[in-house]
């Protein structure tokens, strides 16, 4: 029985894992030299979508990083700061600021990929200064956001898989594993073709990926292959999380308990 329903319903919303762009950055600035803060901060809270903080004792900007998007600072406090937040549990992204065109970073700090590098303080650098932070700053919550997503995944009663544009399982919770028999590890990098029998992947391959191509979900029953070869019925939806690169796969059991 490779596969005894297909169903093609209402286009998916999909799993949308984008920050709000409306939503205002809340910036610290925590700088040496006080004048500069001060133009940083100013030039900042002038311009629409940031909401700033400006502060000379770096502890109180550590304090209040819960409530903190990114951190402008400059190169007597940068080391010190990431070195900080590497210690707790919450952390911000940071830009240094800093005029000075020789300075340099330790690589353990340029390495990190919530640091960024803006030199020369002057007009012409402010704006790219707020690009700069905006960008950390709606990474970092893109990236919060698709680790609740995971956590959520990880969670549900559901098998949930996210396959990689090659065709390999990215993500696996554990019940997906469990449905199919594998430990958790073993699955990620597996192709998804491994877990179905041939015909039924070619047609998964031929119906349901290319109407989830076309922004379609995909609904039927399919007959999965077990990690020990053991034949398994499953209640199959396949579709996109709204991202060009992956395809979010869910399969749950419609008849039978595996062992």
């Amino acid at each position: 029985m490779p596969m005894s329903e297909f169903a093609v319903p209402s286009p998916t919303d999909g799993l949308q894992a984008a920050s709000d762009p409306a939503a205002p950055v809340d910036v610290s600035c925590v700088f040496t030299d006080q004048a500069v803060g001060e133009r940083v901060a100013s030039w900042l809270a002038d311009r629409d979508g940031f909401a700033v903080e400006r502060s000379a004792d770096p502890e109180a900007v550590l304090e209040r990083l819960e409530a903190t998007d990114c951190v402008v600072t400059d190169e007597d406090r940068v080391v010190d700061l990431v070195e900080e937040m590497s210690d707790r549990a919450e952390s911000a992204p940071v830009v240094f600021y800093t005029d000075d065109a020789d300075a340099s970073l330790p690589d353990e700090v340029l390495d990190d990929e919530w640091v960024d590098v803006v030199r020369g303080i002057d007009e012409a650098s402010l704006p790219v200064l707020a690009h700069r932070v905006r960008a950390l700053a709606d990474h970092r919550r893109t990236a919060d956001l698709a680790a609740t997503a995971l956590a959520a995944a990880d969670a549900a009663t559901d098998g949930i898989a996210v396959l990689g544009p090659g065709g390999t399982i990215a993500f696996g919770n554990e019940q997906f594993a469990r449905l199919f028999g594998y430990d958790r590890d073993d699955l990620t990098g597996r192709p998804w073709r491994d877990l179905f029998a041939a015909e039924t992947a070619d047609r998964i391959e031929a119906d349901a990926l290319s109407a989830v191509a076309d922004g379609w979900q995909w609904l039927g029953t399919c007959e999965g292959r077990r990690a020990d070869g053991d034949a398994v019925t499953l209640r199959t939806r396949v579709t996109d999380s709204d991202g060009d690169e992956v395809v979010l796969a869910v399969v749950q059991q419609s008849s039978e308990t595996p062992d």
